[in-house]
């Protein structure tokens, strides 16, 4: 997978795009899925102009995604739509991101902040069990194994483990629950309202050394792992030279994230430069996706299972070992994308986190939100 970055841009966010091809806890999107054939964030296709409108400010942006996270909790929590769930989830994540960006700018709100970061945070988390679920059989289809491990697979991700049951609400506790939730991200739009009080000159200077500061952060970790090779040994899947996949993962979501959010208030991030970054993410998504799966597997396979059927638990087993083995792939693939295209990220980064000349601050749209981008 030497090969340059070919893949489609990225895409306005709407809910009628399909669940296939996601991971677990990033927004993934698999190659070969109707994804990954979007149209662009900053044009549509062949650099065609958008077919959506853009969001003007870091106000403007930051609404339309508690907007939009707000009208997609019925959809999701009630009625636990896989694509639904999808959305809610990747729309949680840029703006948990977003709003710890600019956070430090409003020490007014600082308790209004913390509530809403909470209430975001709570949002995601109800949603994950249902997420994993498909995510993890998504992975299973693509693997290569034989028809006996792939059935033997299929029926031990059947049997959820007790606490992933209980994750699991019934609709009438799903519907009190996605109340509760709408309530406390309705009363957090004041701290969204504040932002467009912030001082234009200071936002601005605030924006580029945040993008800068989470692109040292990620670049440093991703040299480390390019440096020291792709491995997944110990439990916690350690990949090169010590590096925690994990933390890595975040580190490059940060970073991605604060990227969109400078580009949605005007600075001159290039479309490429998200392109490449989503790229890496889906190598480090794939790795987490894969590794998960994984230990799901094995988990499931322990007590019971292992002693009451012991030829479906050990054909299970090389299920587990070879999304293992496609684990340490990702990795390596990580690795090399990250070789290859570090000098130009450096570049376009620098070219990006560059204030840029301030602007009379926007009210935020809540009511009527732009569309956001997705992967």
């Amino acid at each position: 997978m030497r090969e340059d970055v070919s893949e489609e841009p990225i895409v306005p966010l709407t809910v009628s795009e399909t669940d296939s091809g996601t991971d677990l806890v990033t927004d993934h999107v698999a190659e070969g899925s109707p994804e990954a054939a979007s149209p662009a964030l900053m044009g549509g296709p062949e650099g065609t102009a958008p077919t959506t409108a853009e969001p003007a400010s870091a106000t403007e942006y930051l609404g339309g995604l508690l907007h939009r996270l707000i009208t997609l909790l019925p959809a999701a929590v009630e009625q636990q739509d896989a694509e639904s769930i999808y959305l809610a989830r990747t729309t949680s994540r840029r703006l948990s991101a977003g709003l710890g960006l600019i956070g430090p700018l409003l020490p007014r709100q600082a308790k209004s902040l913390r509530r809403l970061i909470r209430a975001v945070r709570k949002t995601r988390k109800t949603l994950g069990t249902a997420r994993d679920e498909v995510v993890m059989r998504d992975r299973l289809a693509h693997l290569e194994l034989g028809a006996e491990t792939r059935a033997a697979a299929e029926f031990v991700l059947g049997y959820l483990l007790p606490a992933e049951a209980d994750a699991i609400e019934p609709t009438a506790r799903s519907a009190a629950r996605c109340r509760k939730l709408r309530a406390r991200l309705e009363k957090g739009s004041e701290v969204v309202t504040a932002i467009a009080g912030i001082d234009p000159a200071t936002l601005n200077t605030h924006i580029a050394s945040g993008l800068a500061e989470r692109w040292l952060a990620f670049g440093t970790l991703a040299e480390l792992q390019s440096v020291g090779g792709a491995s997944v040994g110990g439990a916690g899947g350690v990949g090169g030279a010590g590096v925690d996949p994990h933390e890595l993962r975040l580190a490059g979501k940060e970073a991605r994230y604060a990227m969109e959010l400078a580009a949605a208030h005007g600075f001159e991030v290039s479309p490429d430069l998200l392109k490449r970054m989503k790229q890496l993410q889906d190598d480090l998504g794939a790795w987490h996706d894969h590794f998960v799966l994984a230990a799901a597997i094995v988990d499931r396979c322990g007590g019971g299972m292992s002693l009451s059927r012991p030829q479906t638990a050990a054909m299970a087993m090389k299920a587990a070992s070879e999304s293992l083995t496609t684990a340490g792939a990702d990795l390596a693939d990580f690795a090399r994308h990250y070789d290859k295209h570090a000098k130009t990220l450096d570049s376009l980064v620098t070219l990006a986190a560059v204030p840029k000349e301030p602007t009379e601050p926007i009210e935020p749209m809540l009511q009527q939100a732009p569309d956001q981008p997705i992967a």
